[in-house]
């Protein structure tokens, strides 16, 4: 959740640079935050309806087979494509928030 978190708090200002005039900031991002929640919550149900007994981080008995090996390659594939890419998004999204606000030049940016 954490890094889903901050890559909130820098989508918004990226996107906000990026959108068109005729756009409504409010109802984008009450809707969008709406549904993300709703999403949130209903893969959480199912999962805990699927598997009732898991310790806090469910994910690492997915990864080391416990409970099959179709999980397995599941928790495989979402670790790599939501938590994997996270990373070079929120890369990315930090180094245009930078130089789009002026606080820092192309090369800085980069940089940090």
């Amino acid at each position: 959740m954490i890094l889903f978190n901050f890559s909130l708090v820098l989508a918004i200002p990226a996107w906000l640079n990026e959108k068109k005039d005729s756009v409504s900031v409010r109802r984008t991002i009450v809707t969008s935050t709406a549904i993300s929640t709703a999403l949130y919550i209903s893969v959480g149900i199912i999962g805990a309806l699927a598997i009732p007994e898991v310790n806090v981080n469910m994910l690492s008995p997915m990864l080391s087979g416990a409970f099959g090996s179709g999980i397995q390659v599941a928790a495989s594939l979402f670790a790599f494509f939501i938590i994997g890419l996270d990373i070079p998004l929120f890369s990315v999204l930090a180094r245009y928030n930078l130089t789009s606000s002026g606080i820092c030049s192309v090369r800085t940016a980069n940089i940090l």
